[in-house]
């Protein structure tokens, strides 16, 4: 029982270190981005390994899943190894599971994060401010209704303001953005549609706002 209580809150540490110091490295671009997408996979795993039968060896947890027999002869399964599940492994077990996570926001993360590794010598702070505001609501809302832990407790109050500041600014600004490709006049529904799930290549950000060419003086 002691090994559980300590193996809880080492995950659930994890987590939340991961998620503080993805804010402490603003001035470190990509180590930022890494520390809060690990952040958020820390408490999927640890999801994962609550929901592992005693005795199982944190089957649902390990990447590796191998069939025994029991003293009563029945099958059983058990994790095997120490690698853990990958992304792909976390979603087909939340699915089967009931576990609900809103995926396509987890893939806007990764995506900004994958942009920053690509541009990490040019990237901007507005990526960096979109991997916090996006890691922050889903940080949040799974650690209250998967987890039923208080986030601000997890993360300390200073951590907690911090996000909360930031998400609400930056959330602010993409609405902004998205009305803006919303009512400007595109040739074809295409183009708006691209517009709408693309980052600026220089400095990875998502948000942008179309410009009419034809309304710039000429030059």
């Amino acid at each position: 029982m002691i090994f559980n209580v300590l193996q809880k809150m080492t995950l659930l540490d994890n987590a939340a270190n991961s998620v503080r110091l993805g804010l402490e490295d603003d001035d470190r671009l990509l180590s930022a981005a890494r520390n809060l997408h690990a952040g958020v996979l820390l408490l999927y795993k640890e999801k994962l390994r609550r929901l592992s039968p005693a005795g199982s060896n944190e089957v649902l947890l390990k990447k590796d899943i191998r069939p025994m027999l029991d003293d009563g002869g029945s099958i059983t399964f058990v994790g095997s190894g120490k690698k853990t599940v990958d992304v792909q492994q976390i979603k087909e077990r939340f699915k089967t599971l009931n576990v609900s996570v809103e995926w396509a926001r987890l893939d806007n993360v990764t995506n900004i994060r994958n942009d920053i590794e690509h541009y990490y010598t040019i990237v901007g702070r507005d990526a960096v401010r979109g991997i916090i505001s996006e890691s922050f609501l889903l940080f949040r809302d799974f650690v209250r209704s998967e987890l039923a832990e208080d986030p601000r407790i997890l993360v300390g109050d200073e951590a907690w303001s911090s996000m909360t500041e930031i998400s609400d600014v930056y959330e602010r600004e993409r609405k902004e953005c998205e009305q803006a490709i919303s009512e400007f006049s595109w040739t074809c529904e295409a183009l708006q549609e691209a517009a709408g799930g693309t980052t600026c290549p220089k400095c990875a950000s998502a948000l942008i706002e179309p410009i009419d060419d034809r309304r710039r003086p000429d030059v």
